[in-house]
């Protein structure tokens, strides 16, 4: 952290979260989780999941497809994924981090070697930006039993699986202008905000998928389920590009009692990833309990 003068007013600027601290707080929720909530199977399942997230994340490494970092972050989202969320939620972790390196090695341009390269590697900060929600509304959903939270958990690994898709599939297309989300104007390819057909239509398909996958785990209210995962999916990939726009094109900055915090990359990721996840939350709670 550092102080910065703005416009004679001293302001603290600093990172948006400390990747460490964080850490150390879902392993000790992960702890409490074990000893106080979990029973007997699930205790077995977590431990399990422990051995297979740290073997995955280890090759995940090697392959280069993770920083340092990233690895000790993957290790323990994917030991809740898989000790808390079971077969299920490790599907959709699965599906965001294979599917998004499947569409870099297909839309990348190829190396000056002729190679394509994978998606670069994804260190902590990535990891948890899109993370985050998932682990918080599964962790919320596995203590608590209400599956609001888990359909919130699920929308949230869809948004930043369809705003990868979008990313990838979008940087792949031939024109060099694309469309400012705020204000339709033409602005370079790359440009924070910027949307192409293209790369909305990636986004659309990969929030598509993932509703179609959540259907496959729904016992009841599947069609109603892969719905609100679609459309606060496909939502929250819009919502990723309006932040973009409205923060990091514009140079806009986030201000709370006094601490000042300019939006990048990973910030925006994190504040699309939770308002799909609210926005499902509030979808199933609307349609699911109060229609019913």
């Amino acid at each position: 952290m550092h102080i910065q003068a703005t416009n004679g007013t001293a302001v603290r600027s600093f990172a948006w979260f400390n990747i460490n601290l964080l850490n150390y707080c879902f392993y000790v929720l992960l702890i409490l989780v074990f000893v106080v909530v979990a029973n007997p199977l699930d205790k077995l399942l977590i431990l399990l999941a422990f051995a297979a997230a740290w073997l995955i994340s280890y090759l995940s490494f090697l392959m280069r497809l993770l920083s340092l970092d990233g690895m000790r972050a993957a290790v323990l989202i994917g030991t809740l994924t898989l000790g808390l969320g079971g077969v299920e939620y490790t599907a959709y972790l699965l599906f965001f981090f294979v599917s998004s390196n499947i569409a870099g090695f297909i839309f990348s341009k190829p190396a000056a070697d002729g190679n394509r390269p994978l998606v670069e590697r994804r260190t902590a900060e990535q990891v948890w930006a899109n993370s985050f929600w998932f682990i918080s509304g599964l962790v919320v959903f596995f203590i608590s039993g209400y599956w609001s939270f888990a359909v919130a958990a699920a929308a949230a690994a869809a948004t930043a699986t369809s705003d990868t898709w979008a990313t990838v599939i979008g940087s792949s297309a031939k024109a060099e202008k694309v469309n400012l989300i705020t204000t339709f104007k033409k602005v370079p390819k790359g440009t924070d905000g910027g949307i192409s057909f293209k790369g909305t239509m990636g986004g659309f398909i990969a929030a598509l998928l993932f509703g179609l996958l959540s259907f496959q785990f729904q016992s009841a209210l599947g069609l109603q389920v892969a719905a609100i995962v679609f459309i606060s999916g496909f939502s929250g990939c819009l919502f990723d590009s309006y932040f973009g726009a409205y923060f990091q094109h514009g140079s806009r900055k986030l201000r709370f009692l006094g601490v000042v915090i300019q939006p990048g990359n990973h910030l925006v990721n994190f504040m699309a990833t939770g308002s799909s996840a609210l926005l499902a939350f509030t979808l199933y709670n609307i349609l699911i309990y109060a229609l019913v």
